[in-house]
């Protein structure tokens, strides 16, 4: 019997000061070889108005 899914996860982490350095810590440079990606940290407001810009 086949099952479909009963949930999905679907969540971000926030480029913020406090997730950059409080969590990722130490391993913030391994991260940013491996996603090839500049990590810079941006607050909440920001972010808002970055989406906000973004929409018609």
């Amino acid at each position: 019997m086949s099952r479909s899914p009963q949930a999905v996860d679907v969540h971000v982490h926030l480029p913020t000061t406090e997730w950059l350095h409080g969590c990722l810590g130490p391993y913030l440079e391994s991260v940013r070889r491996f996603f090839g990606a500049e990590l810079t940290p941006r607050s909440v407001d920001e972010m808002a108005e970055t989406y906000r810009a973004a929409m018609p």
